[in-house]
């Protein structure tokens, strides 16, 4: 986070506890490389040395969640897949979080959120947001997407990945989103690898829905 904020205004407490520096690459493996980079890890490359070096995973799908039936039917569909990798698969609560409640105890349930929710669970697996992306003449406030479901992984210091697994009538991306415990990228960047060389995604727009691109831009 050094140096984002360089030159602004001291933001208030909770944005200094909440903010991330995130990634945006066209694949998984892009991350893993800059994650390396960015932690100053010795070797740029050993986020994405263990990309592929299988270990079985306890996967939790999130029932504390829920999204419109355009999503969950993608995101569904996305556990399936991933369900035939092997892992265990088990139903069970996600952390949440509320604005509404604060950050006055945000330290003490950073320490304790690893025992409260992943003892017998490596990594999360819920919808990225609730709905469907908004089109422009819609999103006509900053906070047209809900950031619900996403929101918690930054209060309880959480490593978690979007990743694309459908799309919307109007060939829009869907997301599934994987959260593991507190300093395990590595279990997150595995199955989020693994289920992008299954699923075919990382391809681009989908077939028949890619709009007509400006060849001159």
């Amino acid at each position: 986070m050094q140096g984002i904020l360089a030159g602004e205004k001291p933001p208030e407490e909770s944005i200094v506890w909440m903010s991330h520096a995130g990634l945006t690459t066209r694949a998984v493996e892009d991350v893993a490389l800059l994650l390396g980079i960015l932690a100053n890890r010795p070797e740029a490359e050993f986020y994405s040395q263990d990309l592929q070096q299988r270990r079985q995973m306890r996967i939790a799908v999130a029932e504390n969640y829920n999204a419109t039936d355009e999503i969950m039917h993608a995101f569904r569909e996305a556990v399936e897949v991933i369900r035939a990798f092997g892992h265990t698969l088990t139903a069970a609560s996600a952390p949440t979080f509320s604005f509404r409640t604060g950050i006055a105890n945000i330290e003490a349930d950073r320490k304790a959120v690893a025992e409260r929710y992943f003892r017998e669970i490596d990594v999360f697996l819920l919808p990225t947001i609730p709905t469907t992306i908004p089109l422009v003449e819609a999103a006509n406030n900053p906070q047209a997407l809900s950031p619900e479901y996403t929101m918690f992984a930054n209060y309880y210091g959480l490593p978690a990945i979007s990743l694309p697994c459908g799309w919307t009538e109007h060939g829009l991306p869907i997301g599934i989103q994987v959260v593991g415990k507190p300093w395990e990228e590595t279990a997150v960047l595995r199955l989020a690898y693994e289920y992008q060389m299954a699923s075919g995604y990382r391809q681009g727009l989908p077939v028949n829905q890619a709009p007509e691109l400006n060849r001159d831009c």
